[in-house]
């Protein structure tokens, strides 16, 4: 009695493995926000049904995977344009995301001095966050190459930090569109000092 043999199928091979990238990335991501400490690729693969060797596979490495996730949350917050041509509007998204993660994504940075792994993924967000504010200000940063345009750049990476978030909303209690209102203020002082 012969079995009837399963004909390869390359598109159904591609839509298997488009599935596991989007599974291992959902999970990923709940999992970092919920955990960042101690943020694990076999919790990870087990959580998303697959192997810590497939996740290998697809990102390359922990700190690939990591980030991935980083740039994703940087994306879904510059939105669309990424131009800061409505502050308002940019400084409410990146609220948002810091509202959402606040204690999540980001708080590791404490830990960084104490555990390798916590450092690495607190200097890809700095990376990530730099980044950001790179793209979303560069009509209005110059060349970097006075120090003015360098203290500016660095201004808003300052203005625009989690910390900052933390500082005004957490220690400071201000309500949110208060914090946002702080944070568009100097942002707004620094570009009309160009």
């Amino acid at each position: 009695m012969n079995k009837p043999t399963r004909r390869y199928s390359m598109e159904r091979r591609s839509a298997n493995a488009a599935a596991t990238k989007a599974r291992v990335h959902a999970v990923a991501t709940a999992l970092y926000a919920e955990r960042p400490q101690d943020f694990a690729l076999k919790t990870v693969a087990a959580r998303a049904g697959t192997s810590v060797q497939t996740i290998l596979r697809i990102y390359g490495s922990k700190a690939g995977l990591v980030e991935t996730l980083l740039a994703a949350s940087r994306a879904k917050t510059i939105g669309p344009t990424g131009l800061p041509d409505n502050l308002v509007t940019t400084i409410r998204a990146r609220y948002t995301e810091y509202e959402k993660n606040g204690d999540g994504p980001n708080g590791h940075l404490t830990n960084g001095q104490r555990d390798p792994a916590a450092a690495k993924q607190a200097e890809l967000a700095r990376q990530s966050h730099r980044a950001w504010v790179e793209e979303v200000f560069s009509g209005k940063l110059g060349t970097q190459a006075s120090l003015a345009d360098q203290a500016r750049l660095f201004g808003l990476i300052v203005a625009t930090d989690i910390s900052v978030w933390r500082l005004l909303r957490c220690d400071f209690g201000l309500y949110r569109r208060a914090a946002e209102a702080v944070v568009i203020g100097i942002i707004q002082s620094l570009l009309q000092e160009r």
